[in-house]
């Protein structure tokens, strides 16, 4: 068998870059971002009661339902038929949310 030397060529190459979202999930975010906004409008963090800790930070919408789980982003049918709840949280209680995941089912933060 002959062999025959390998051929120098220039790398793997694309005319344009690789898009960072797809459209689709680019006008999702644009529909989040009015949620949010109108969800927050006028609320108070929702865990000042139950979990301890003060609040600060900036007021952020929790999905009950994680992303990696799959859990919708904005209110919708699909997102009823799941179960998602949405539920307004100052970025330290999140954050305690977040840490603490059995906390957080115990009081009904996350599914």
């Amino acid at each position: 068998m002959k062999r025959s030397p390998l051929i120098r060529r220039i790398g793997l190459w694309r005319g344009t870059p690789l898009r960072f979202r797809s459209r689709r999930m680019t006008r999702l975010y644009r529909l989040r971002r009015k949620f949010v906004g109108a969800f927050l409008d006028g609320r108070q963090c929702e865990g000042r009661r139950v979990i301890p800790g003060e609040c600060f930070g900036p007021m952020t919408v929790h999905e009950a339902i994680r992303r990696s789980q799959l859990g919708e982003i904005i209110p919708g049918p699909k997102a009823d038929a799941q179960g998602q709840r949405f539920h307004a949280l100052c970025q330290g209680h999140h954050g305690y949310v977040t840490d603490h995941p059995t906390d957080a089912r115990r009081l009904g933060f996350s599914v």
